[in-house]
């Protein structure tokens, strides 16, 4: 599968023998079928995104902002840490990509700060509906658990095991009892 493939070499380190053996398929039927490898890594990034990728957006969709987050480290974790740690796929090709090759870091970047966004939005949503305190900076806390996210991502990649994420996901949802979630007193 040319995902796969992608998500263990990134998109330059892939070259066409590994996704004719992947697909099972010629070059001139990868061709025919996507017009270019480059349009195939598009086409598997967007999917990754919709599949894979969605469990941030569904996480997000939780009612309290603490269920939220665990939901998001618990599934990304999840994801991240299949077959032998792969991490993000994004992230993956993201890291490997050259500064020549602008449009895919450019696009890449673009995802990863789309995803960073709607993180950010649901500490403001938070805030805006009185769930953690009007003095903290929700934006602000907002970008340093998307970029706890990313680390998990590396990290995973990198064969940190599946507790030891577990461990720095429960860490940092205590922090965010601690320190912005309301007292009930």
């Amino acid at each position: 599968m040319a995902k796969d493939i992608f998500w263990k070499n990134g998109y330059e380190c892939s070259s066409m023998a590994d996704l004719m053996r992947g697909l099972n398929s010629s070059a001139a039927s990868i061709y025919a079928a996507f017009g270019s490898k480059e349009q195939l890594f598009y086409d598997v990034i967007s999917y990754y995104d919709q599949h894979e990728g969605s469990f941030i957006e569904l996480s997000l969709k939780e009612q309290s902002l603490l269920v939220s987050i665990e939901s998001m480290f618990k599934r990304a974790i999840e994801i991240f840490t299949q077959e032998n740690g792969r991490g993000c796929l994004i992230q993956v090709c993201s890291m490997e990509c050259s500064e020549r090759d602008t449009k895919r870091v450019v696009w890449l970047k673009e995802l990863r700060q789309l995803k960073h966004q709607k993180i950010k939005n649901r500490f403001i949503d938070a805030q805006l509906r009185g769930e953690i305190r009007a003095d903290i900076q929700a934006e602000d806390w907002g970008e340093y658990y998307a970029t706890l996210l990313q680390g998990i991502a590396i990290q995973a990649r990198d064969g940190v095991s599946k507790a030891q994420l577990l461990m720095c996901a429960e860490q940092s949802i205590l922090v965010l009892k601690q320190m912005i979630i309301r007292s009930s007193d």
